[in-house]
């Protein structure tokens, strides 16, 4: 920590804790109240703990899979009379609206 740094902790009366910042201090009082079993103090988990814990169960993989790829839950059940159908209003949807960015690119420019 700088001298600067420091100073204003000083003139705006912070403690700094230093190198051990979840390190509190234990005074007479304290210690006599928490008797022989001492004081639990919780570090910050690392960077692997942390992406650890965001690891799915095997119990969750199903669902965020599910979450992923919706489709996969009505893809067994869908109507292939309405294939054709739906390929050609997804082929003018995307024809429409590249149409529309096109027109913008060109006024904007």
């Amino acid at each position: 920590m700088t001298g600067a740094s420091q100073a204003v902790a000083k003139v705006l009366g912070i403690k700094l804790l230093g190198n051990e910042p979840y390190r509190s201090e234990v005074t007479h009082e304290t210690s006599l109240l928490m008797g022989q079993t001492g004081a639990f103090v919780e570090q910050p988990p690392s960077v692997w703990e942390y992406v650890l814990g965001l690891r799915p169960t095997r119990s969750q993989v199903p669902a965020y899979l599910s979450s992923l790829f919706p489709f996969l839950s009505w893809i067994g059940h869908y109507n292939l009379q309405w294939l054709l159908g739906d390929l050609v209003a997804g082929k003018k949807a995307f024809l429409a609206r590249n149409t529309a960015l096109l027109a913008i690119s060109l006024l904007t420019h």
